[in-house]
């Protein structure tokens, strides 16, 4: 079998790799204008999936993570608890919110200023801050 090695030339002209350089620019504007939630000592970057404490990473969950992103994207805003549970369960029966609420307190640990960074509103659902 004598095959050859197809040039960078050959391989531009093809579709996925023609698309893949249209949509480069769009995922570098994207990578560049992405949220970094900072407040007090801590940093969440959604797109590595971490969370850090004065340089220190702190250890999130897949689930820990899809919450916390949920009541960053609304400070100050209560999501209701059945949207919470949708984001983290979407596809399945729901399970206990409260776990994941109490998981992601205690990964956050206490604001210098108050009981907790994630407040629950009675009969309503959680938000984050004020």
């Amino acid at each position: 079998m004598n095959s050859t090695v197809p040039s960078f030339g050959q391989l531009r002209n093809s579709k996925l790799i023609s698309s893949l350089f249209r949509l480069t620019p769009q995922l570098s504007n994207y990578l560049k204008a992405r949220p970094i939630y900072r407040f007090d000592d801590l940093k969440f970057d959604p797109l590595r999936a971490s969370l850090t404490r004065k340089d220190l990473t702190v250890k999130l969950t897949l689930k820990d993570r899809v919450l916390l992103q949920a009541l960053l994207e609304a400070p100050g805003s209560v999501i209701a608890t059945d949207a919470l549970q949708k984001r983290l369960w979407p596809d399945t029966v729901p399970g206990s919110l409260q776990n994941q609420i109490w998981r992601v307190r205690t990964a956050l640990g206490p604001p210098p200023t108050g009981e907790s960074y994630i407040e629950n509103v009675r009969n309503e659902g959680y938000q984050i801050g004020r």
